[in-house]
């Protein structure tokens, strides 16, 4: 009878032991699945401000190019000014999808961050007209600084870099 019992306790404790690592081993898949999910989100984002970044540099230069010295802030011919609005069109509407398509995914902040973002954006566009090149500079900088700051956002969310904290002395 204590053979039988001894069997059974040992039986018991192995399907519970079996149970609980297969529960945490599937919590931890999960929560790593969750995790990479997010991350892709981000790095879409992240890419379609990039993109809007590089289209910003790339318009500004061409505009620099074009006054070559003369008054930068002087209207934008029409035609000039058509394919730039082209362009930040396609840029926003990958902007835009990215945002959608991972707005569940990101955290609130991202998701201000994103949206404050834009409305500057579309702000320095309805300008474009009225104060020429100038504007194509501070969309540059806008971008800059929301990619930059996007970036960050990023880290402390998925948590890559943590705050540092700073060990004060105590004093006297």
């Amino acid at each position: 009878m204590e053979l039988l019992s001894t069997i059974a306790t040992g039986i018991v404790v192995a399907w519970v032991t079996s149970v609980l690592t297969v529960r945490l081993a599937l919590s931890q898949h999960y929560t790593e699945r969750w995790w990479e999910r997010r991350l892709d989100a981000y790095i879409r984002v992240h890419d379609a401000l990039s993109y809007q970044l590089k289209q910003t540099k790339a318009e500004y230069d061409s505009l620099y190019d074009f006054y070559s010295g003369e008054e930068i802030r002087k209207p934008i011919p029409d035609d000039m000014a058509e394919e730039l609005r082209k362009n930040w069109r396609e840029s926003e509407r990958e902007l835009e999808d990215a945002i959608v398509r991972g707005s569940f995914l990101l955290s609130e902040e991202a998701v201000t961050l994103l949206r404050r973002y834009q409305e500057e954006q579309r702000e320095l566009d309805r300008q474009l007209d009225q104060y020429g090149a100038g504007i194509v500079d501070d969309q540059f900088e806008s971008a800059q600084s929301a990619t930059h700051a996007f970036g960050e956002l990023a880290k402390m969310d998925l948590q890559i870099t943590r705050p540092r904290f700073r060990w004060r002395r105590a004093p006297g």
